[in-house]
């Protein structure tokens, strides 16, 4: 998908820069973080300053600590290769480390490394990040110091086994954290704010008129004449009640210190319901690692405006990989298949 900002993190302190702001994206954003920190102080980044009026608008805020949970991408999980950390999970885990220790994980000067290396970390770990052992002691070593994502950031990354975990998506604790943070968000009084983007109120008319005469071939031409039916029938109509929806679920945006979940990212923040909402985090395609039955057993949801919602979310996915589409080339091949078998199973 299109990067819609840049980010310069200078010690505790995060600046974005847009690099797109026709939606008003950091106005949204910038009115959000003030609502919900002043009311959650510990769950958003604190703003600090912005210019909204400059060519590009920044925003300045409070560095999180945390890494964001496993499957955190724009990508399917199922057959994503692992890769470095960008500068979002990069920034992430900056907050969470010492700065020493940041040192020595983001490959500074060997004297450096060595001496921030011995103020932390046994004697194997250390002959570990510093190539003193063999890969299989290193291993060993590593792993019985540092997290997934932590590892990941190590130079020469993680084997093919320890990508699938990083792939799998949140474990049972995370899920509880998650959905704990999504409870608070969603406790931030909204009633003044505008919808999120895309609503419910106007993604089924926009999927509607994105489907009309798209022609995909094999499974997924199915699934785009199932999903055309679909969206003819369908009327969401007022939700039982109103939350401020974060709008962009991709689970990079939470960032996991171990016991909390802290939320990032609210350039489409805005009104929404809860079924949307977990319909949104459920059919993102870098979720799809999970088993989300227990997490969504923890709200009270109406049963049928969360599955129109998930097929919904399933169809708006089955665009973005149609051939051509946005999300293909961030997708092996076989992505648009996969989507459209998953799509029929919610439509069946």
């Amino acid at each position: 998908m299109a990067q819609t900002h840049q980010l310069q993190v200078d010690g505790g302190r995060l600046t974005k820069r847009y690099v797109s702001w026709s939606r008003g994206e950091h106005r949204r954003e910038w009115a959000v973080l003030r609502r919900v920190h002043d009311r959650h102080p510990d769950l958003v980044p604190e703003p600090l300053d912005a210019d909204l009026d400059a060519d590009p608008p920044t925003i300045a805020m409070s560095l999180l600590p945390g890494t964001p949970l496993p499957g955190g991408s724009d990508t399917d999980p199922q057959t994503a290769p692992a890769t470095a950390l960008d500068a979002n999970r990069r920034a992430a885990l900056h907050g969470g480390l010492d700065v020493d220790r940041r040192a020595a994980l983001d490959g500074g000067p060997d004297a450096d490394r060595r001496a921030a290396l011995d103020g932390g970390l046994d004697l194997d770990r250390r002959a570990a990040l510093n190539d003193g052992l063999d890969a299989g002691r290193r291993d060993e070593a590593l792993n019985g110091g540092l997290g997934v994502d932590r590892q990941a950031a190590l130079p020469g990354g993680l084997d093919a086994a320890r990508r699938a975990a990083l792939n799998s998506g949140p474990g049972v604790h995370q899920q509880a954290a998650l959905s704990d943070a999504l409870r608070r968000l969603w406790s931030t009084p909204c009633g003044d704010l505008p919808p999120r983007r895309d609503h419910p109120a106007e993604l089924p008319a926009v999927m509607a008129e994105r489907m009309a005469g798209l022609e995909l071939p094999g499974r997924a031409g199915e699934a785009a004449h199932a999903a055309r039916s679909f969206l003819a029938g369908l009327r969401l109509g007022p939700a039982r009640t109103t939350v401020l929806g974060h709008g962009d679920p991709n689970l990079a945006n939470y960032l996991w210190d171990g016991q909390r979940i802290r939320i990032v990212d609210f350039e489409d923040a805005g009104r929404s319901d809860p079924e949307f909402e977990m319909a949104d985090l459920v059919e993102h395609v870098g979720a799809r690692g999970a088993d989300w039955a227990g997490f969504l057993a923890r709200f009270d949801l109406d049963g049928d405006r969360l599955l129109d919602a998930r097929r919904l979310f399933a169809t708006f996915w089955l665009h973005l990989l149609r051939p051509g589409g946005p999300a293909e080339r961030r997708n092996p091949p076989g992505s648009l298949d996969r989507q459209a078998e998953r799509l029929l199973d919610l439509l069946s």
